[in-house]
């Protein structure tokens, strides 16, 4: 934490899919709750990628994603990293 960001990471017993994604539901909601946010310096990677839509207001999501098409209009630059194509 000492960045200013809390880096998360759990081990769920019994570890099931179900599980996880709730611990996972749990501690996004409440960073939003406490307004943080669900991305850090180095972006959401591959596998989460979703939360950004999720959590993130709609004017911030279609901003970013005009922006990403103004700039690579042929999606040749980290294709579904983040935003599928």
């Amino acid at each position: 934490m000492g960045d200013g960001n809390l880096h998360c990471n759990f081990k769920v017993h019994p570890n099931s899919k179900k599980n996880c994604a709730y611990l996972s539901k749990f501690i996004y909601d409440l960073t939003i709750q406490s307004e943080g946010s669900v991305a850090a310096e180095h972006g959401l990677g591959l596998k989460k990628n979703y939360l950004l839509k999720k959590y993130k207001p709609s004017e911030n999501y279609l901003f970013i994603k005009k922006l990403k098409k103004h700039l690579d209009p042929n999606s040749r630059l980290g294709k579904n990293k983040l935003f599928q194509a």
